[in-house]
């Protein structure tokens, strides 16, 4: 069973930040393989973040929140690791 993506609509910025090549592996990524079980392949979140999930790809992370009932994942946020929790 694959989740839904639903991409926040500020995504759009965090991604053309990045290099071409590495934001079309990051939309691979989500859609291909995260989606499959991202509460398994993720890592919850906590303090202040609680209720979210990252993902670790190579240097970036994927920030997302996991909505269970509605098989559905958001997207929020995709950054470097050294920005990403700011």
């Amino acid at each position: 069973m694959a989740y839904k993506v639903r991409w926040h609509e500020d995504i759009l910025k965090d991604l053309q930040t990045l290099d071409k090549e590495v934001a079309r592996k990051v939309i691979d990524r989500v859609t291909r393989y995260l989606v499959q079980d991202p509460l398994k392949l993720g890592k919850p979140l906590k303090e202040n973040l609680a209720g979210l999930f990252r993902y670790r790809f190579g240097d970036y992370r994927i920030m997302y929140i996991v909505d269970i009932p509605g098989e559905m994942i958001t997207i929020l946020k995709v950054r470097h690791r050294k920005d990403i929790y700011r």
